[in-house]
């Protein structure tokens, strides 16, 4: 009756049994983890507060302690204490899917947290944990406890020894506030791995997908995966999105250099199998004997699809499948970077008419940036346009954002007469926590470049800011990142900033250099402070266009549009 009733618990029908899933090889190898592992497992082994909590950004790689130390229990590299035990990973929603009646949640928690005590060696993971905190409503006011409320007394008491995982935002914001689940629990931090743990990773575990896809994977490839996501993706966390982005590559060349399907082909010898033993069941040796000739032919089709169509990849496969998710052309921004950046000033002399000191001012300036002489993680380039309007500033912003990364559309413009008093702060970097619209920082320029981290971000009329707004511009232009109202740091090194201005100058023509009325700088010092205009790469000035560059751009723009 108590297997019985144990076979059908709460445990076996939620939960997922990850040192059974050890036990049969069927979770990945962890690679890169043995401090975390013994960490959790010490914690786990203690006589009182035994219960380990995994902080840790998401796709640090937190379950895959977890799967580490099932791994380690099987192999018995565990203290005694926790030598027998199992580990079962519960899912909080499907605890509470079906609990449509009052108190049924309740029950099932209460079920649990019994099927645990009678076993007496399961210890249970939670992932996202602080989920607990929310569900069940929490304890509604109307008497119905929250799923935190039903467990609190069974881990202060001993009776049930729990795992969690959670990221550190919610960590800090859910389970550090409540101090009676806190106590009861112990952190271990789980880092991203280095770049050169994350190689060790993808080693690792480079044949179960190299078995999965029927590509080759070889280091190269690894290391562009790492190099790239870490270029190209800066919001995730490694070594998930390294995985990631290895898995695509090989998905997208699986997809375009199909074999005959390895399943159906083993199906197939399946079914050859069982045919010639039932022929040889009933005697029919003839039969049984064309049954199995078929099923040798197909067994060698299988293995040469293995050896003669293994597609092998290549760090030009990874960088296609950085372009695909992110937009970001790759392609053009590699290896060859210095190179095509000599070109630079031509290409855009030949799309920017009449300008072309500035022109060059500019792409010189990007040149030595990318040459290695940048400082730190500040942006790529850095400049102030200045002149009268209409004679080529935002046109050559565009055309840099098309030669840069590879379309006019990849421009952050902000209109800077609408950042002209102190609340603009908030539309840079989002409202702090307490104030209204909080939750949605959709539309400032810190997720902006969060979403679109390769761009030109265009301020115009940047003389029109206020003061607030050009002291964060400033730690911009100076440390190349920007903190957001939700206390994420933002990264710009990959941005190119231009602020464009016509203060200080109007529609008049200048008498040319020997008679220049004032030194530029003077004229621009009653509009700015000099430490913001020292910020920038360089200020450049921008002329009035003469009759004949206006003929070339009428020329020009005819030609466009036939």
């Amino acid at each position: 009756q108590g297997k019985q009733k144990k076979a059908n618990g709460i445990l076996e029908k939620l939960g997922r049994n990850l040192t059974a899933e050890a036990r049969e090889d069927k979770l990945d190898p962890v690679i890169g983890r043995n401090k975390e592992i013994q960490e959790t497992a010490e914690i786990l082994s203690r006589r009182t507060k035994n219960n380990p909590i995994l902080v840790g950004d998401a796709g640090v790689g937190k379950t895959a302690v977890v799967e580490g130390l099932a791994q380690a229990i099987v192999h018995g590299d565990v203290p005694e204490a926790i030598k027998n035990k199992e580990i079962i990973f519960i899912d909080i929603s499907s605890l509470e899917a079906g609990t449509q009646y009052r108190g049924s949640f309740e029950q099932n928690i209460q079920d649990l947290v019994k099927e645990v005590k009678d076993r007496g060696n399961v210890i249970l993971f939670f992932d996202e944990i602080h989920q607990i905190l929310g569900a069940g409503g929490m304890g509604d006011g109307n008497g119905s406890k929250g799923m935190s409320d039903i467990l609190k007394p069974a881990l202060s008491r001993g009776e049930i020894t729990v795992i969690g995982a959670t990221t550190q935002d919610e960590y800090r914001n859910t389970i550090m506030k409540d101090t009676a689940l806190a106590r009861r629990f112990n952190e271990v931090t789980v880092n991203a791995p280095s770049p050169a743990e994350t190689f060790k990773i993808l080693k690792g575990i480079r044949s179960l997908y190299e078995k999965h896809h029927n590509v080759e994977l070889p280091d190269d490839v690894l290391r562009a995966a790492i190099d790239y996501s870490v270029q190209y993706i800066p919001q995730r966390s490694l070594p998930d999105k390294a995985i990631d982005l290895l898995d695509m590559t090989a998905a997208h060349l699986a997809a375009q250099h199909p074999v005959t399907d390895a399943k159906t082909i083993e199906k197939q010898i399946k079914e050859e199998k069982q045919a010639q033993e039932k022929a040889a069941g009933k005697e029919d040796y003839e039969a049984a004997l064309d049954h199995k000739v078929k099923a040798e032919k197909l067994e060698k089709q299988l293995s040469e699809n293995h050896k003669e169509r293994k597609t092998v990849a290549t760090p030009a496969d990874v960088a296609a499948a950085v372009e695909r998710l992110t937009g970001i052309p790759v392609s053009k921004m590699g290896a060859s970077d210095i190179e095509r950046l000599k070109g630079l000033s031509s290409r855009l002399k030949a799309k920017v008419i009449g300008q072309d000191e500035a022109v060059e001012a500019v792409a010189k300036a990007i040149r030595r940036n990318r040459a290695g002489f940048d400082e730190g993680n500040r942006p790529i380039g850095s400049f102030l346009f200045v002149g009268p309007t209409g004679v080529g500033k935002t046109e050559l912003a565009k055309q840099l954002a098309l030669d840069m990364f590879g379309s006019k559309d990849a421009i952050i413009r902000l209109d800077m007469s609408e950042y002209s008093d102190r609340t603009a702060v908030s539309k840079l970097i989002g409202t702090t926590a307490g104030y209204v619209g909080y939750d949605d920082n959709s539309n400032t320029l810190t997720e902006k470049v969060r979403r679109n981290p390769y761009s030109i971000i265009l301020l115009d009329e940047i003389e029109k800011a206020d003061p607030q707004v050009i002291t964060l511009l400033l730690q911009v232009l100076d440390d190349g990142r920007l903190t957001d109202g939700q206390g994420n740091t933002v990264n710009f090194k990959n941005t190119i900033i231009i602020a464009t201005s016509n203060a200080g100058f109007g529609n008049e023509q200048l008498m040319g250099d020997a008679k220049k009325d004032e030194k530029l700088m003077d004229r621009l010092a009653p509009y700015f402070r000099p430490e913001f205009l020292n910020r920038f790469n360089a200020v450049i000035e921008f002329k009035h266009l003469t009759k004949e560059d206006l003929k070339k751009i009428v020329n020009w723009m005819l030609a466009d549009v036939n």
